[in-house]
Formats: C-alpha cells, sequence, structure tokens
C-alpha cells in the first residue's frame, strides 16, 4: 500500500525590491514565482522584518494564470494570507500558503507606523509523493 507524504523543496530567498527600507504606509511586491517547472501545491513563506515600528506588515498573495497582476492600489482584489506583528523585537512569521496557481508573487504592506530597517523574505516548496 502506498504513503502519501509531503515533500519539501530547498528553502530559498524571494525578491522584494526595496522591502528592507519601506516607508510606513508603502507596498512592496516581489518578484513573480513562475510555478509550471516545480508545480508546488503549497508553500512555506518566512517572513523577517526589522523596524522600530509597533504596528503591522500584512502580506497578500497576486495570483494568476498568465502573469498579469491586479494593482497593489487595489488590496481587496489580492488574497490576504497573514500579518506579522512588529511590536516583537525582530519579528519572524512563517505562514502556509495553500492552493498555488501557475503564477504568483506576494505583496508586503508596511502599516507597522515606521520604516523597515532590514527584512529577509524565504520560502520553501511542498508537493507530495506517492510511496
Amino acid at each position: 500500500m502506498a504513503t502519501i507524504k509531503h515533500v519539501y523543496g530547498a528553502s530559498s530567498a524571494m525578491t522584494f525590491a526595496g522591502l528592507s527600507t519601506a516607508a510606513d504606509g508603502s507596498t512592496t511586491t516581489g518578484d513573480q514565482f513562475d510555478n509550471t517547472g516545480p508545480k508546488y501545491l503549497s508553500m512555506d513563506l518566512q517572513i523577517e522584518l526589522t523596524g522600530a515600528g509597533s504596528g503591522s506588515a500584512d502580506i497578500y498573495m497576486m495570483a494568476s494564470v498568465d502573469g498579469s497582476y491586479p494593482s497593489v492600489d487595489e488590496l481587496s482584489n489580492l488574497t490576504f494570507i497573514g500579518s506579522v506583528n512588529m511590536g516583537a523585537s525582530d519579528p519572524v512569521k512563517l505562514i502556509r500558503v495553500e492552493q498555488l496557481t501557475t503564477y504568483f508573487r506576494f505583496a508586503i504592506v508596511n502599516n507597522s507606523n515606521a520604516s523597515f530597517s532590514a527584512s529577509t523574505v524565504t520560502y520553501r516548496g511542498i508537493n507530495l509523493s506517492n510511496d
């Protein structure tokens, strides 16, 4: 009898231009992820943000079947996936993102009441194996 189990990919960096210095109230989008090759079913997204703020950073997913995306100015058209509480020292959040599509990218909205001073976003793709 076969056993179905999770298979985890290697942890890799995800690029967000300007995230490390994003001002309060700004939105930064990451590079597009092309899922046509790995065909991940889900993904662990680890977000590490540093800043003097006490609010939060909100994370959204922008999904696409053809690489075109809605404007980040219309957050109601994006999928909210979680928040990072900026009140703690060196806040880190691990979010499991399910039901990935062919192409996607993430947007991070700085609502921390201060600029970020550093950031790291890494991901690990997840598939299933029938062993």
